[in-house]
């Protein structure tokens, strides 16, 4: 269970300083940085060096089969009933693109049996609200935020998050508890069980705190037709409230804890940034622990997070590992809940051979002791062409994937999400891993794809190295 930001696109991404009060004008008001690229890595001093690296093999593409089914990417995220559900692509600093988003279920037999596609649109039919820009999935809930909702109403980016129930027709309008212009309600969303958590990460905190970002906690219940209702428990907000903290920017929650990335948190460009951690006690959630990164991984920590029972892994896609005057390659850190309290395992990044512009940690998932990390800025096969990386967390393992239909701009890596495929009569279900890329929205329109892969014998990126240097 994760969350992602929505909006690291490209090798130039935003930070801005001051929000600006039409999501046209966002180009207008920013402070520029660097997020990084990993083209290839060295094996020497790897995480991993216990044995061979986990085996992942290419099972098949998602692609837009028809213009019904135009622009799918950069969001993924598999359900418990196993469908994905896939975000389509579009500009996201300004929401404009398709009104609607996916489901897909794959059958036991897929790719050689045909995919089920499932179209669900935005109530409106607003191009410009970013349906799909995060998607969080449980048994009971499928949340789609569209954070730039509301410029129809005077609220222009006040956003909200849309509910489905699986099983019925049509969603939902979560809107947020106070329609603030600008704030991104639905940027980021997680849920687990009856909860659900959306992230505001340009929410006001104060006239000396722009953007600094709030999360909103809800129990989720279904009426007696079925439409589901949003109940207000608590709103989350940083300890310390800073302009462009950015507190929201990324979420993820599981058990009686919730993950929440503020990758603007601290001083400096780029931002350091920090992730806190809360706990529910009855209905309150407290404050349990504020996580700063290590020397290695100051650059927009917190930029994405995934939390699975004891691991929490924390991406900073900015992050400049190997000191001074090296590339800013991104690092990811592995946290662990032990009876002391939240520890920190070990710092990943690639070699410093990799050079600028990866977004290493830009996305990441958990499944059980695997943890997948997506680097779509990665040039090795094309610029931004883009790569992911899946690790076992228990033995520091770990194997690279690259785009089984490489392409220059295509950013594989963008979004990641574990799923459990139901299997045919007298087979067991099969472990899938979707990754999704994402498109510089200055370039040609382009209708997307989503690769999937799964465990099997295939070595995929031996020849290239595939393991990922350990800091501490």
């Amino acid at each position: 269970m994760h969350g992602c930001p929505a909006g690291i696109s490209g090798k130039m991404a935003a930070f801005p300083g001051t929000r600006p009060r039409h999501a046209h004008h966002a180009r207008m008001q920013r402070e520029a940085f660097i997020v990084v690229t990993a083209a290839c890595l060295s094996a020497a001093g790897a995480w991993g060096a216990e044995g061979p690296p986990v085996r992942w093999r290419p099972l098949g593409v998602l692609e837009a089969a028809s213009a019904d089914r135009a622009a799918v990417g950069p969001r993924v995220a598999f359900g418990p009933d196993g469908r994905l559900w896939i975000g389509p692509s579009r500009d996201m600093d300004v929401g404009d693109g398709p009104a609607r988003v996916h489901a897909v279920t794959l059958p036991h037999g897929w790719p050689s049996e045909a995919a089920a596609w499932m179209t669900l649109t935005h109530p409106g039919a607003d191009r410009s609200a970013g349906i799909g820009a995060a998607i969080a999935c449980t048994a009971r809930v499928v949340a789609l935020g569209a954070p730039h909702a509301g410029c129809g109403h005077d609220a222009c980016d006040a956003g909200h998050v849309l509910l489905h129930a699986p099983g019925q027709r049509g969603a939902t309008v979560l809107a947020p508890p106070s329609a603030e212009p600008g704030a991104q309600f639905g940027a980021a969303v997680a849920a687990a069980g009856d909860l659900l958590a959306v992230g505001s990460p340009r929410a006001d905190g104060g006239p000396d705190a722009a953007d600094a970002g709030a999360v909103d906690v809800f129990g989720i219940a279904a009426g007696p037709d079925g439409t589901l209702h949003a109940r207000p428990i608590a709103r989350l907000a940083p300890p310390t409230q800073s302009t462009s903290g950015r507190f929201g920017a990324s979420i993820a929650t599981d058990g009686d804890r919730i993950a929440v990335g503020e990758p603007g948190a601290g001083t400096g460009t780029p931002r350091p940034g920090a992730v806190h951690v809360f706990r529910r006690h009855g209905d309150a959630w407290r404050l349990e622990v504020t996580l700063r990164a290590s020397a290695g991984a100051v650059g927009w920590h917190g930029a994405a997070v995934a939390l699975a029972g004891a691991n929490l892994l924390v991406g900073a896609p900015v992050a400049r590992p190997w000191g001074a005057g090296t590339p800013r390659v991104g690092a990811v850190e592995h946290w662990q809940l032990s009876p002391a309290g939240w520890r920190r395992v070990r710092t990943v990044a690639p070699d410093d051979a990799a050079g600028e512009g990866a977004g290493f940690g830009s996305a990441l998932a958990i499944l059980g002791d695997t943890a997948a990390i997506g680097s779509p800025g990665d040039d090795l096969l094309g610029e931004d062409a883009g790569a992911a990386y899946v690790c076992d967390l228990a033995t520091g393992r770990a194997d690279r994937l690259d785009a089984q239909r490489a392409g220059t701009g295509d950013g594989l890596g963008a979004s990641l999400s574990f799923g459990l495929v139901p299997g045919a009569a007298r087979e067991r279900a099969r472990l899938v891993l979707a990754v999704a890329g994402r498109r510089d929205p200055e370039a040609a329109p382009h209708a997307g794809a989503v690769e999937c892969f799964t465990p099997g014998p295939l070595r995929l990126a031996g020849a290239r190295g595939s393991r990922l240097r350990h800091l501490a």
